[in-house]
């Protein structure tokens, strides 16, 4: 009866607040940082339900607040500068002209600095393309461009597998980071694999005879994976052999896990299940298309597989144990970039919104620009000029004044941008004459005609021309292949008329894949001249005329 009495005065007590305690609930071992990562991932799998792990399985997840889970994935772009929404970051040059360099190091150092901004876009919540900007980022690209009128050369690094592999995993290390526990941000290659075909590129088959995938094709792949640890790889929209990538066994698991070790995930090209369906004509069912491509080792998808999931487990075209699997190697990811951790035990959590496009890595765009630089033909060593001599310069071509900035990335400051032609009014200064025509379009324009005359007009006298020609996005891009080398419109006819008026004349070619400018460099090879090939960037422009150009290095595709 006292004891009956002693916890009913204690229960009153704790009633009216004269007695208080704190009993420490369990932390989930999903959320604890000092359990194992396998563990946590584990853990974490077993609260969700079907319908949640199918969400997270959707590379546009926005989270789910019931568990803590964090909007961290998303669809983030990093080729040659982070791709944000509204702000201005760091530009560096395309792939193509990086591969010009010949300089993991400095490709390193480039996307150390790329994979700064970008965790500092994280860290403020900054909005990007689509989605808040996430910390897995779609780069680089590796695929190798056996084929030269291929749209998009300016996103690759040439023909050859080795330079890829070295480039690639250089890239990779210099996204991710070098801590011990952390990543700063996922890499992902792409495109995963035998692709460098735009027009058709939802249906057609690549084929391949087995040595050549393996000496040709994925050589730069593996290394990206055994040497550079690389977090994700990108399945191609293409087939290869008439599978495909995205529901193929044999590339998805039995070669990067079963060979390489690769222990990542794999996402499929957006809204690349879909194309099983509409494009490849695999099933018309798109359920079966989810399920294929799950069980053959494509772990990341898009809607697709948020909305069919549930429908292909309820069915028994896959079982939960497989989208188990592919939830556990994406979440893997998604632990060991600290998304789930406090802030302050992630040491990427720390870079501050300072770091977004700053002098250091403007000056470094700057030193990548000036190294990418190939020097095709300098006859007599017209080149470099003396700018003590110079007292009048035309400035001629369609890219003289409107440059390209290349695939993925939107430049949201006009007033950063530097064309070739105000490089050249900064670089020699008010004491010497720059006259200006735009000479013709760099495709067809109704206006060529009375532009070339103005360009005659404008070379006529001056002490050296410069002629700017090239190629822009609407000639070459994701979804555009070239119909052929040459340059379009009247660009060779233009080089050939500043020529006759104005035999000192400069060539700088700003394009990603190959030009056949064949009158242009027969003259420039024969004559007194020079024959330069800048790729799409941003900043070098300022101080072109005065870089010493040296023929130290090949360009990394051939010429024609």
């Amino acid at each position: 009866m006292i004891k009956n009495k002693m916890w009913t005065a204690f229960a009153a007590a704790v009633a009216i607040g004269c007695v208080s305690w704190t009993i420490a609930q369990p932390v989930a071992p999903y959320l604890d940082p000092t359990q194992p990562i396998d563990n946590r991932v584990d853990d974490l799998i077993s609260r969700m339900t079907l319908e949640e792990k199918a969400t997270e399985l959707d590379h546009k997840a926005s989270g789910i607040p019931r568990l803590q889970i964090p909007e961290w994935g998303g669809w983030n772009q990093c080729l040659h500068g982070v791709w944000a929404k509204t702000r201005t970051t760091t530009l560096f040059p395309v792939s193509i002209a990086m591969a010009a360099t010949w300089d993991p190091e400095l490709v390193h150092a480039e996307t150390t600095a790329i994979s700064d901004e970008a965790r500092a876009m994280y860290n403020i919540h900054e909005r990007g393309p689509s989605t808040p900007c996430g910390l897995v980022y779609r780069g680089p690209v590796i695929n190798i461009s056996r084929n030269p009128r291929w749209g998009r050369i300016q996103e690759c690094y040439g023909e050859d597998p080795y330079l890829t592999g070295r480039i690639g995993v250089a890239y990779v290390k210099g996204l991710q980071g070098d801590d011990p526990k952390y990543m700063k941000i996922a890499a992902t290659l792409k495109h995963y694999a035998v692709n460098n075909v735009e027009q058709g590129r939802l249906s057609l088959s690549a084929t391949v005879s087995e040595r050549m995938l393996y000496e040709y094709w994925l050589p730069h792949f593996r290394d990206c994976v055994m040497e550079g640890h690389v977090a994700s790889m990108m399945a191609a929209y293409n087939s290869i052999n008439g599978v495909p990538c995205i529901a193929n066994k044999l590339l998805l698991t039995d070669i990067p896990r079963g060979q390489w070790g690769f222990d990542g995930f794999i996402v499929c090209d957006l809204t690349g299940v879909r194309h099983l369906v509409d494009g490849h004509h695999m099933t018309t069912d798109m359920a079966v298309a989810v399920a294929n491509a799950l069980n053959a080792g494509c772990d990341y998808d898009d809607a697709e597989y948020r909305m069919n999931i549930p429908k292909a487990v309820e069915r028994k075209l896959v079982t939960e144990d497989v989208v188990n699997r592919a939830l556990g190697r994406v979440m893997k990811i998604g632990f060991r970039l600290g998304a789930f951790d406090p802030p302050e035990m992630v040491p990427f959590s720390k870079i501050p919104e300072s770091v977004i496009d700053s002098p250091e890595h403007r000056e470094l765009a700057l030193k990548a620009a000036r190294e990418s630089i190939v020097l095709l033909s300098n006859k007599n060593n017209f080149l470099p000029l003396d700018k003590t001599k110079l007292k009048t310069v035309a400035v001629i071509g369609p890219a003289a004044e409107k440059p390209e900035y290349g695939n993925y990335y939107h430049y949201n400051n006009e007033q950063n941008k530097v064309t070739p032609l105000q490089g050249l009014k900064n670089r020699l200064g008010a004491g010497v004459e720059i006259r200006s025509a735009v000479g013709c379009g760099i495709l067809p324009d109704k206006t060529d005609d009375a532009e070339l005359a103005k360009a005659v007009e404008t070379a006529k006298g001056a002490d050296v021309a410069f002629v700017f020609v090239g190629t822009n996005l609407k000639v070459e891009a994701e979804d555009r292949d070239r119909k052929n080398l040459d340059l379009p419109g009247m660009q060779e006819k233009l080089i050939e008329a500043v020529y006759a008026a104005n035999p000192n004349i400069v060539v700088v070619q700003m394009n990603a894949g190959p030009l056949s400018t064949r009158w242009g460099a027969r003259q420039c090879a024969r004559d007194a001249g020079g024959l330069v090939r800048r790729r799409r960037g941003r900043r070098c422009n300022r101080r072109l005329p005065a870089r010493r150009l040296q023929p130290r290095r090949p360009s990394p595709l051939h010429s024609v």
